[in-house]
């Protein structure tokens, strides 16, 4: 029997743009856990009596899927856009590496699933925070009364501010709650916070996954790479949508701006290092302090960082099977969040079991045919096989 599959949908917020940063690269951060009020915390624990119950032979049964099994999202299509809502097992076929495979599950997304809401509060947003905080409450109106919630916050570090509820009251508390570091203080980390999303949250619900960025898609302090984030976030086989917000013209204003001006922002080692790895400075020792570069030299930085942002969030959503959707500002993200939401809420889940097995640790073509004439398939074009260790 195949356990029920509940989505998890994981909400990423954030407005990078650049670090106020000034010091040493950053060490890497791991997931802090806000304690919540006191009465929230016996109130939690009643709750969590309530809902215990006795698992049945039938669920112990349902747990035993093996760990080879690969599911992904499907968006399909008719000739003119309309989603086709009324399929069955057998109009689908998929293909792993051009080999037909079996199909062990097939279902839509009416069930409850889970949303993990990842928000930026570094020193960026200090001028936003108000408005991604009405933003993130206009988006749990979106979703359904059993869907669960957990919320993260993150700026050099990220910190689980409210685990899986439904309690819409909770969780509006706290996004009420999210405060945003000292300037100094206030640098992204969001390929490393990508990664420990996937990893100790995304990772820790078994199903159908998605999250959603709402990010200008720039990170300054991470110790690890976008390829570290890249390859976590189509590893933990959820599609990702990514609301990118334009904040080009706002970041540049701050690293034009002598670093004794107020609302001055550094251009950070991390960045730099990304700018000499795609761009040829001629001399790279010149490019590991920013004080010392010209205007000049910052404005073609910043215009090139925000280039390969764009680019970066493309590749991600591509290879996870979600989207990006380009917004000039935090006015036109509740729309944004109503398209997903729709999007995801209409998907088909589908799992199958490689066979051949595969535990290559590499990158392995998914291929979807749909037995409708005219029919659209969008999905993620394959996946990473784990590497079987020795």
């Amino acid at each position: 029997m195949i356990k029920r599959i509940l989505p998890l949908f994981v909400l990423l917020i954030g407005l990078s743009a650049f670090a106020f940063i000034f010091g040493q690269d950053a060490h890497p951060p791991k997931l802090q856990r806000r304690k919540p009020p006191e009465d929230e915390q016996n109130q939690q624990k009643s709750d969590q009596k309530k809902d215990q119950k006795p698992q049945s032979k039938e669920d112990q049964d349902a747990i035993t899927l093996g760990t080879d099994l690969v599911t992904f999202n499907l968006n399909i299509t008719d000739a003119r856009g309309h989603r086709l809502t009324n399929l069955k097992q057998s109009d689908v076929e998929v293909f792993e590496d051009d080999t037909k495979q079996q199909i062990s599950f097939f279902n839509t997304s009416e069930e409850p699933f889970h949303v993990v809401l990842l928000i930026d509060v570094s020193g960026s947003t200090q001028q936003q925070i108000g408005q991604i905080q009405r933003a993130a409450k206009m988006f749990l109106n979106e979703l359904k009364p059993d869907d669960q919630v957990a919320i993260v916050s993150f700026a050099e570090s990220p910190t689980l501010e409210c685990d899986f509820t439904h309690d819409r009251a909770k969780l509006e508390r706290s996004i009420s709650r999210l405060t945003v570091p000292p300037p100094k203080q206030g640098g992204t980390s969001f390929y490393d916070s990508m990664r420990i999303m996937v990893e100790q949250v995304m990772n820790s619900v078994e199903g159908r996954k998605a999250f959603v960025a709402l990010t200008d898609g720039v990170d300054s302090t991470s110790t690890g790479s976008f390829d570290d984030a890249l390859d976590y976030a189509t590893r933990g086989d959820g599609a990702g949508y990514f609301i990118q917000v334009d904040t080009e013209e706002y970041a540049l204003g701050m690293v034009m701006k002598n670093e004794v001006e107020d609302g001055a922002a550094r251009i950070t080692p991390q960045q730099l290092r990304r700018y000499v790895s795609v761009v040829d400075v001629g001399d790279p020792s010149r490019y590991t302090d920013s004080n010392k570069l010209s205007p000049l030299e910052r404005r073609e930085v910043n215009t090139k960082l925000y280039e390969i942002a764009r680019d970066e969030l493309a590749e991600m959503a591509e290879k996870s099977g979600g989207r990006v959707y380009p917004i000039s500002g935090l006015e036109n993200a509740p729309d944004a969040f109503k398209q997903i939401a729709e999007e995801i809420r209409l998907q088909y889940s589908v799992g199958y079991y490689p066979k051949p097995e595969k535990h290559d640790g590499q990158w392995h073509k998914i291929r979807v045919e749909v037995k409708v004439p005219g029919a659209k398939v969008h999905t993620r074009p394959g996946y990473t096989a784990p590497k079987e260790s020795k």
